[in-house]
């Protein structure tokens, strides 16, 4: 959508989108979302800080049909999403991201560290995490929605233009995906995957495969993360050893 139809759409709507109803999540995501609420608005249609109703087209969307094409034209109508991912990992990297690149939506970004590494080019987001409170994130973003040309250069992979030498590296190396004229990446990733195992291919992880960033011990999410760590040792140990198989310690 042009930006000159996205700035009419502004009586109507916020310049901002926010779609969650997962809203107890290790980063604790509602609470910082409160905050730029108080400096910019957002339209918030999830369960978490809702105030506004879906469009009855919207609503009976189901809620894994992650990219139908009435919700992406819905997400197309905004200038900005907030996409903040449920926790901090290196290699966790979802829909919240991807879906406002391919609409033409500019991403308001919290996540993975290393998401630049996968952007079509440096500006193609914005990020949180180079704002020191969200005020300033705010700030930053409302200079944004009132300058056209540079709200522009945020879309500048929907004109064609990437930069991301690696991001096509990467991509016409892979042995799946796009770059081998396959039509769903995701799918033949699986493919992928199970050719390998019935291939019988055994490799040794050579780096966490996560890396995420620990909840805080206020969080509620700090006990399942004590936990769930203590299990999988726990199972790891009775695998490799034949140990007794002792959760109930954790």
């Amino acid at each position: 959508m042009k930006v000159e139809d996205k700035n009419k759409l502004l009586s109507e709507i916020a310049p901002v989108l926010y779609i969650q109803s997962d809203c107890d999540t290790p980063v604790d995501r509602d609470a910082y979302v409160s905050e730029i609420m108080k400096y910019v608005q957002v339209d918030s249609y999830g369960a978490c800080l809702n105030n506004k109703k879906f469009p009855p087209e919207i609503a009976e969307i189901y809620s894994l049909d992650l990219y139908n094409n009435k919700l992406l034209r819905f997400i197309a109508k905004y200038k900005f999403v907030i996409a903040f991912e449920n926790g901090i990992c290196d290699d966790y990297i979802t829909e919240k991201l991807w879906r406002p690149l391919f609409t033409g939506t500019v991403p308001i970004y919290l996540g993975s560290p290393s998401v630049q590494d996968w952007l079509p080019n440096k500006n193609s987001v914005i990020l949180a995490k180079n704002f020191q409170s969200p005020e300033l994130l705010t700030k930053h973003i409302n200079e944004i929605n009132l300058d056209d040309s540079l709200y522009e250069k945020f879309r500048e992979h929907k004109r064609g233009k990437v930069e991301n030498v690696l991001l096509e590296r990467t991509l016409a190396q892979g042995p799946f995906g796009l770059a081998k004229d396959q039509e769903h990446p995701i799918s033949a990733f699986e493919c992928f995957v199970c050719e390998q195992i019935h291939k019988g291919v055994k490799k040794r992880r050579t780096h966490s495969v996560y890396d995420c960033v620990r909840p805080s011990k206020t969080s509620s999410w700090h006990y399942y993360w004590q936990s769930g760590d203590c299990q999988s040792r726990a199972l790891v140990n009775h695998i490799r050893n034949n140990a007794k198989l002792d959760v109930d310690s954790c």
